[in-house]
């Protein structure tokens, strides 16, 4: 589903970006970790609620695997009324370029399930995109733009 946004003048001259959010329930250190609650809520649920407030997103779409582990995860984004994409659970790189290219995002945000705490702050003006489009760099990671991510989260 499509956002309403409010792009800023950096950000116009894309017409679709797309955060995708990375998350599977098969974890070998922490199983089904953006599952577990905090506070009475999914840290998936709290990601997405605080992802939710960037105005320059289009899109929001969680990428998850093809494996039957990750049904519940599918409901649960499908309740939240979030749309996800499954892909191969062994290459996350391709997972994220067929959910690119279903959602013809002309600019990804790359952004980690795991991050509850994510800065939406930060993802909400894109100021930083100005070098980008000056630039016109095709692959910049933000997280070596500002080392805040080190503390709060991490997309690119």
């Amino acid at each position: 589903s499509k956002r309403n946004a409010n792009k800023s003048k950096y950000v116009e001259a894309f017409m679709n970006i797309v955060a995708i959010v990375q998350a599977r329930l098969n974890s070998s250190r922490l199983p089904h970790k953006v599952m577990k609650t905090m506070n009475g809520k999914s840290v998936i649920q709290i990601l997405l609620s605080r992802l939710s407030r960037a105005v320059n997103l289009d899109e929001i779409i969680i990428a998850t695997t093809d494996s039957t582990i990750d049904d519940d995860l599918v409901e649960h984004l499908d309740n939240l009324g979030f749309p996800s994409f499954r892909g191969s659970e062994n290459d996350v790189l391709d997972r994220y370029y067929q959910a690119a290219k279903e959602a013809r995002a002309e600019l990804v945000v790359r952004v980690t399930g795991d991050c509850p705490l994510i800065d939406y702050a930060k993802t909400r003006d894109f100021k930083h995109l100005e070098k980008l489009f000056e630039n016109l760099v095709k692959y910049w990671s933000i997280h070596h733009y500002d080392r805040y991510l080190l503390e709060g989260g991490r997309y690119d």
